[in-house]
């Protein structure tokens, strides 16, 4: 963007060469010179404008969780991004809720992109060359007010079969890159899980048996018809299947739920130019399931996507253009019991939303530029009015020398669907509704502040940054899994409508060179809320806050063949809201909550560690085993509070994750 940037991801670059001329000296011609640089190995890579790059061909030199290193995982250890615990993979960037961001392949959004016991996002990385992270939005990424997450798609054609699997005792995973001629390729991944088989004694939740399975499968062709031009064509589908039982209750859980995706696209790449653009169509859906002595009912929701985006850059100027119909089946209860006949409460919503938005780079001065952004969205939902907006951006940048930037970014973000639903422990219940007269658009003020700067010979990185927003039309879901069974119920009512506000501040020290690679980050940070109704006046703690979070992450090369990892986390409980009665009507508990997160749980600590063998391999392939523990030091975590009946009394307890410490092997195997 300006001179100084395009200096600071190769920081050992950034220095004069001893035989270059200066004013007032004679110029002299060497026969020779040598110049040594120190090369970057460590697998996250800052970019330049503030975004972090992982190259995920890399990732298996991370420390590996049962046979798994998921990019997902590794994200929330960067500053400003919520430490997650056992059973949620979501992310919590800069306090925001994990239904503010976007998450996708190519550019091509998926609705829920996690797998339940947290360890597993939905993205075979070995199917990726690699994933970008933006703690704010992208040109290309639509409306939403959280962090943007996107797989890369592959472009590279194999001159022959190349391929990599890996076999867990939680699942196995494969891909293969095929040429198919000498302009086109065919890349094709596998995961599928089997944890029944080796866990199902350990596989529980709060005390009840649970049998679980997924699998994920990617398709990506990839055809160059010229070397300016690159044709995609993308296909995902993913599945999970849950079923619990409850002896206590007499209740049996299933759980269903899907992503699918299908994605062309095309991009033209000229001297001073690229067009990219693409057609796609997405989908997600959730089916849960609940029978009892009694009392049945179901809770199916989902939503669709088809759209066309494009993304259009000359020199300084960037413009993003996209369409999207959003066809939505928001939470519809279907309940039969003894005293409940059936119905269903909510109709499905279909909406179009238009955006447009254009951004210009200027460098006022060799060291001082700016980019200023305008986006304009519309947004047309069946049976409401419309909304348009207008909300502009901007980015100054200061650069000290080449390897010292100060960054300062303003942006007004908005968003036209929410997210809600009643789980607090991972489970994929939440479900998604447009904005309507009722649900207003959400809208974000974000303001941040980072500093960055490569010490010299580029072994470390620093940067700082300090962020707030101000959120407006925010929704929180008040009710839980019990109001399912009275007549009153209505999702609409369970519903509260404030503002909030996010502030904090993030440092991380990155070691970039050298056997030992790694980061350690520290955050602080409060993501308050203010609701207007009686019931949920006042101001509190979000659900998924930690004010405060240590993350530490390395991985050290020993000899050919032993790669040592190690993943340190520590952080402050987050808030939840105790009972201060609990009684039974008719065989239900019923609980009189007091004021809500106003109590926390324990700090969460864990200390993970990893062991990569290779065995003697060629150049090319090459394989090993990895050996790995989670929780090291069988720590005791609470994850939440559950409210249950065990033994015919009432309980009120905390919830842990089901096996204290997880020791695992897997053996993985590449060529090329």
């Amino acid at each position: 963007m300006f001179p100084c940037r395009r200096l600071l991801p190769l920081p050992f670059l950034a220095f004069p060469l001893p035989f270059c001329a200066q004013s007032g000296q004679d110029d002299r011609m060497l026969d020779s010179a040598q110049v040594t640089v120190r090369r970057v190995t460590a697998v996250l890579r800052p970019a330049a404008d503030g975004t972090y790059r992982w190259d995920l061909r890399q990732l298996d030199k991370m420390p590996q969780i049962a046979g798994n290193a998921d990019p997902l995982r590794y994200t929330q250890l960067l500053p400003g991004v919520q430490t997650s615990a056992e059973y949620d993979a979501g992310l919590h960037v800069q306090g925001c809720d994990n239904g503010h961001n976007v998450t996708g392949i190519g550019g091509v959004r998926i609705y829920n992109p996690a797998h339940l016991l947290g360890f597993f996002s939905v993205f075979n990385a070995s199917h990726f060359p690699a994933m970008r992270f933006s703690s704010q939005p992208v040109p290309a990424s639509g409306n939403h007010i959280g962090g943007s997450l996107l797989m890369e798609l592959p472009e590279d054609i194999p001159f022959r079969t190349q391929g990599e699997f890996t076999v867990g005792p939680l699942s196995s995973q494969g891909t293969l890159r095929l040429p198919l001629g000498r302009k086109t390729a065919l890349h094709v991944s596998a995961r599928q899980a089997y944890l029944n088989l080796l866990y199902d004694r350990w596989l529980r939740i709060d005390g009840s048996a649970t049998a679980y399975d997924f699998g994920d499968y990617n398709l990506t062709v990839t055809h160059r018809s010229g070397p300016n031009d690159l044709l995609t064509a993308n296909a995902y589908f993913g599945r999970d299947r849950v079923t619990l039982d409850e002896a206590d209750w007499q209740m049996r859980t299933r759980l269903k739920w899907s992503n699918c995706e299908a994605s062309l696209h095309w991009t033209h790449r000229a001297d001073r130019w690229q067009l990219s653009q693409t057609l796609f169509a997405t989908a997600y859906r959730n089916d849960f399931f609940l029978n009892g002595a009694g009392v049945s009912f179901a809770l199916p929701s989902e939503v669709t996507d088809y759209g066309y985006s494009a993304l259009f850059h000359h020199s300084r100027l960037t413009v993003a253009a996209g369409f999207t119909a959003h066809d939505l089946l928001p939470q519809s209860p279907r309940v039969e019991s003894d005293f409940l006949t059936d119905r269903s409460s909510h109709q499905r919503q279909r909406a179009g939303e238009v955006t447009l938005s254009a951004f210009w780079e200027a460098s006022l001065t060799p060291v001082l530029g700016v980019v200023a952004g305008l986006k304009g969205s519309l947004f047309m939902p069946s049976g409401s009015r419309d909304f348009a907006a207008l909300d502009p951006s901007l980015t100054i940048e200061r650069c000290f020398g080449a390897k010292t930037v100060l960054r300062v970014k303003y942006a007004l973000l908005r968003q036209y669907l929410h997210q809600s639903g009643f789980s607090a422990s991972g489970l994929p219940t939440e479900y998604w509704f447009a904005s309507d007269a009722t649900h207003r658009p959400q809208r974000a003020h974000s303001l941040s502040a980072a500093y960055e700067t490569v010490f010299p010979r580029g072994n470390y990185r620093l940067s700082v940054e300090a962020y707030c927003k101000l959120l407006s039309h925010q929704t929180e879901y008040t009710g839980n899994v019990f109001d399912f069974l009275t007549e009153s119920y209505d999702p609409a009512g369970c519903i509260l409508h404030g503002r909030g506000e996010n502030y904090g501040l993030g440092l991380m020290l990155q070691k970039q060179t050298g056997r030992l690679t790694g980061w350690m980050s520290y955050a602080v940070g409060r993501a308050l809320r203010r609701f207007d109704r009686q019931d949920g006046s006042g101001r509190y703690p979000s659900g998924h806050e930690r004010i405060h979070e240590l993350n530490v992450t390395a991985t050290c090369r020993v000899g050919r063949r032993w790669h040592l990892g190690g993943t340190f986390v520590a952080a402050s409980g987050t808030p939840f809201t105790a009972p201060e009665e609990i009684y039974l009507i008719n065989g239900y508990p019923v609980s009189r909550f007091g004021e809500h997160n106003s109590c926390r749980l324990r700090p969460y600590v864990r200390l993970d560690l990893s062991v990569n063998y290779s065995l003697r391999g060629t150049a090319r392939s090459e394989s090993g085993f990895n050996f790995s523990l989670y929780n090291c030091t069988a720590q005791k975590n609470d994850l939440f509070y559950s409210l249950g009946m065990h033994g015919g009394r009432i309980t009120y307890r905390p919830v842990r994750f089901a096996v204290r410490v997880l020791p695992s092997v897997s053996f993985y195997c590449k060529f090329r």
